[in-house]
C-alpha cells in the first residue's frame, strides 16, 4: 500500500489539530483572566465595602492600573525570556541594558500604582484606600492556596 498520497492530508489534519489547540489554549487563557479580574471585583467589592457607584468610578481605574502593570510584567518576562535564549550571544551592552529594564520593573510598578493612588482618593474613603494593599495581598494568598491544593479560593471574610 503507498501512503504518499495520503501524507498531505495527514499532515493538514496534524497542522489543523495544533491550530485547534492554540486557539482553545488562548480562550482557555482569557477565560482565566476574566474569571481573575472577576474574583478581584467581588472580593475588592465586599471587602472594601464599596458602594455601586464606587464599584462602577473604582474599578473602570483599578482595571486601568492593571493592564498597565500587566504590560510591564510581560516586558519583563519577554527581557527573562531573551537573556535565557540569547545571553552568551548578547554583548555585555546588551546585557546591561537587559538586567536594567529587570531590576527597574518594581519601580515602573511603584510609580504606575501612585499614579493611581492619587486617582483612588477621589474615589475611596480613607479606611478603603488604607485597606486595598492588604486585600490586594489577600486575594495574591486565596489565589496561592487554590493553585497549590486546586481549592475554590475562599470568600471574602464577613466583617472585620
Amino acid at each position: 500500500m503507498n501512503i504518499r498520497p495520503l501524507l498531505p492530508i495527514v499532515l493538514m489534519t496534524a497542522a489543523l489539530c495544533c491550530q485547534a489547540q492554540k486557539a482553545d489554549g488562548s480562550s482557555r487563557q482569557q477565560r482565566g483572566r476574566e474569571q481573575l479580574i472577576e474574583y478581584r471585583h467581588k472580593f475588592l467589592s465586599k471587602d472594601l465595602d464599596l458602594s455601586a457607584e464606587q464599584q462602577s468610578k473604582f474599578f473602570a481605574l483599578y482595571d486601568e492600573m492593571n493592564d498597565r502593570l500587566e504590560a510591564v510584567n510581560d516586558d519583563y518576562r519577554e527581557t527573562g525570556r531573551k537573556i535565557d535564549a540569547e545571553g552568551s550571544r548578547l554583548s555585555d551592552v546588551a546585557l546591561d541594558a537587559c538586567s536594567r529594564r529587570m531590576f527597574e520593573q518594581k519601580k515602573l510598578e511603584g510609580e504606575i500604582e501612585l499614579e493611581y493612588y492619587d486617582k483612588f482618593k477621589s474615589i475611596l474613603s480613607s479606611k478603603q484606600l488604607a485597606r486595598l494593599k492588604q486585600a490586594e495581598m489577600q486575594i495574591i494568598r486565596n489565589l496561592n492556596k487554590f493553585h497549590r491544593g486546586r481549592r475554590v479560593p475562599p470568600p471574602p471574610p464577613e466583617e472585620r
